[in-house]
């Protein structure tokens, strides 16, 4: 069976579109455009003091998400709310700013990937700690040569690539208020929706950094109080302070979460990421 696929694609990124376009043609990959909600039309006041947007806390920092992130989230629930009415039993997400491996049609066909032992599958993902794929273990080889598919032992970053079966859309669109985290990891916390996710070892879709990134966007306006914008704003602009806060912060962030994951892949400790 083949797996229907969306591309989620904001109207106004023509040269996302045609990217994405000219490459899944080339790869001969029938798929569908989902225009994407664009968090720029968001009001202010919906997502300012909204009780369904809480307030991203890692441990270092807290802010309100972007209202790009939010948009974001509607991007995704929307091509859910599609299987559901029209019954879709799984289907590929893609985002458009992907590339793609060769052999990235033949991924996307029930035949050549065991759809029994999971309910989310990473077609594409990274690591939160290191510039490289996250990692998994219990990994099962593929028919496809080179591939294999196991259990993540971190929460994968990345909304680029999956594939998605109905039961689980549902149960992501039904539990996904309040919102407090970016969708990359609320999809990615499988500890905490309960949904068997597995990883695709190489990864088959890397994001193409040649895009300028639509959420992290530095001028946008998140749904906070403008006195702490302004705040942030002037911190950036002074970039050798900028630079050396946000160094620390990612090597208190780095060494947090390296030694955990390594027990894990060891089986030391429980990995709380695995299928449920």
């Amino acid at each position: 069976m083949k797996i229907p696929v969306f591309v989620i694609s904001l109207k106004r990124s023509a040269d996302r579109r045609v990217h994405t376009e000219g490459r899944l043609n080339e790869l001969g990959l029938a798929f569908q455009f989902v225009d994407a909600t664009d968090g720029a039309d968001l009001p202010d006041d919906e997502v300012q003091n909204n009780s369904r947007y809480g307030i991203f806390r890692t441990g270092l920092y807290s802010r309100h998400l972007m209202k790009a992130e939010i948009g974001c989230y509607f991007s995704h629930l929307k091509i859910y709310k599609k299987m559901a009415d029209e019954q879709i039993p799984i289907a590929c997400i893609l985002e458009d700013d992907n590339d793609y491996s060769d052999d990235f049609k033949d991924l996307l066909t029930t035949e050549n990937i065991s759809i029994s032992d999971w309910d989310l599958l990473y077609l594409g993902h990274r690591s939160g700690s290191t510039g490289y794929e996250a990692q998994s273990i219990k990994k099962k080889k593929l028919d496809l040569p080179n591939y294999s598919i196991g259990e993540p032992i971190e929460i994968p970053h990345g909304s680029h690539a999956y594939i998605i079966k109905n039961e689980a859309a549902a149960k992501l669109s039904s539990n996904v208020f309040p919102v407090i985290v970016p969708f990359d990891l609320y999809l990615g916390n499988s500890a905490a929706t309960k949904i068997r996710t597995c990883l695709l070892s190489p990864p088959a879709a890397v994001s193409n950094t040649s895009f300028i990134s639509t959420i992290q966007n530095d001028l946008e306006i998140r749904p906070e109080k403008r006195f702490w914008v302004k705040i942030r704003l002037n911190m950036k602009q002074n970039m050798i302070l900028f630079r050396f806060f946000r160094n620390i912060g990612y090597g208190l962030r780095t060494s947090k979460n390296s030694f955990p994951r390594y027990l894990r892949k060891k089986g030391i400790i429980r990995n709380i990421y695995g299928n449920n």
